[in-house]
């Protein structure tokens, strides 16, 4: 089943390779969307969400190999972690590679990766090619964006298929053995 429109999804793809911000649903709500490897592209995304930059972003995966080149030291328990939480609404905080830009990671040797099990979020991320940032579209404090009106006007989108329920993705941390959200 194809979920986008070619065209749409094909303008999304050039806004993301542009180094532009680009909105997209994910499990529960509409997110904001950039590469996770452009410096100018993550600045927009903290400007956008008046946020600080300390804080990192998740990234989001289309296959354990992706979620490997964002990594490094991962040992037997984060792999079976891994194993039996991908691909579903899990983000997973795991040693950061070396080479991840400062601004993805919130300057921490950790960085936070989901591998989606929705067939939409899966179409878009192999059609994009590659690890890619996904952030709620909400303020921090505010409530989640579930509904495509209330998405900001002049961004390129990818409209949900299906309702949103508004539920966040859990956040576990398999080193410090906790849940975080």
């Amino acid at each position: 089943m194809t979920y986008w429109d070619e065209d749409n999804l094909d303008a999304w793809v050039e806004a993301l390779e542009a180094g532009e911000v680009v909105v997209a649903p994910a499990e529960g709500m509409y997110g904001y969307c950039c590469d996770p490897f452009n410096d100018d592209a993550l600045n927009k995304l903290l400007a956008i969400k008046q946020r600080p930059g300390g804080k990192g972003f998740i990234t989001l995966v289309n296959s354990f190999s992706e979620a490997r080149s964002l990594t490094r030291s991962l040992g037997p328990t984060d792999f079976e972690i891994m194993e039996n939480s991908w691909p579903g609404a899990t983000t997973l905080v795991l040693p950061a590679a070396d080479d991840l830009p400062e601004l993805l990671t919130g300057g921490k040797s950790t960085v936070a990766i989901r591998m989606p099990s929705n067939e939409y979020m899966q179409e878009y991320l192999h059609a994009w090619g590659g690890p890619l940032v996904s952030t709620s579209l909400n303020i921090s404090g505010q409530p989640p964006v579930t509904h495509e009106k209330f998405i900001p006007e002049g961004l390129i989108k990818l409209v949900s298929p299906t309702p949103l329920s508004g539920k966040a993705s859990k956040i576990f941390d398999p080193d410090g053995g906790r849940w975080m959200r």
